[in-house]
């Protein structure tokens, strides 16, 4: 986990301004959702590269990508936040926002080329390097012999070409899994290399909250991530076993007008 259970992430004080606690609040959850979708990929991606799936009810091609397209909205949200929360000095001199920053420079690039498929496919339909997921790439890593399986994942209908990782073109590559890649459009984006910086980030976020936070008066700390439960009884015929279908609508004839 990126962001631990004492975080000062999670410990906004009371005497804290409602703008820059809700912020916080926004950076926090940002990170922890990117940072949940990255570990379900360390997890799902050894499996695809052997092709096995999760479980029946959960293909890992699906998950994948579900997951990678997921962090890439969360990095997104999580720039947005760190441009502009309020009361962070000389942000652009700060080496771990410069570096979250570059390594996630293609963000809202990719992010944008996903979000008008209706009126997007019917002007590519003749591009057959074109996919409407994009592809993933990855590598996945056996330190015991120092090799490296480049997997890539072409959902869909594969048609064109796509590039594997070459791992010679990497310094460094990380157990389980690196190289975590989402291309779509000729747009791509090092999904690992930007969970790194993020990691960095949330670190250095960390030490300054706590520096700045303690100098407010105490006076205790907002409730993190609360539960309401209600238990409320219904009838018995609005409880609907699971997999039951859903009846057919019941269409309104069009009404005809009358004629003249």
């Amino acid at each position: 986990m990126i962001v631990g259970p004492d975080s000062s992430l999670r410990k906004i004080p009371t005497a804290l301004v409602r703008k820059q606690a809700l912020f916080i609040e926004g950076i926090r959850f940002s990170i922890e959702m990117a940072d949940l979708a990255h570990r379900r990929l360390l997890t799902i991606l050894p499996l695809l590269t052997k092709m096995e799936n999760v479980s029946q009810e959960a293909p890992s091609g699906v998950s994948a990508m579900l997951d990678a397209w997921s962090i890439v909205d969360s990095l997104h949200r999580l720039r947005g936040l760190v441009t502009h929360m309020p009361n962070i000095e000389k942000r652009n001199r700060a080496p771990s926002i410069r570096a979250f920053f570059d390594a996630t420079d293609k963000v809202t690039e990719l992010r944008n080329t996903i979000q008008h498929l209706d009126t997007t496919i019917p002007g590519i339909v003749d591009d057959q390097n074109w996919a409407v997921l994009g592809s993933l790439t990855w590598g996945v890593v056996d330190p015991s012999t120092d090799q490296i399986t480049s997997s890539c994942f072409m959902p869909g209908a594969p048609l064109g070409s796509r590039s594997l990782i070459n791992p010679l073109n990497r310094p460094k590559w990380h157990v389980p899994v690196d190289g975590i890649t989402l291309e779509r459009s000729g747009v791509s984006l090092c999904l690992s290399d930007a969970m790194r910086s993020v990691e960095r980030l949330t670190k250095s976020l960390e030490e300054a909250l706590t520096n700045s936070l303690d100098q407010l008066p105490h006076q205790g700390h907002h409730a993190a991530d609360v539960t309401v439960n209600l238990v409320i009884q219904v009838g018995p015929k609005q409880v609907i076993p699971e997999g039951t279908l859903e009846p057919e609508p019941e269409l309104i004839p069009e009404l005809i007008p009358d004629e003249a």
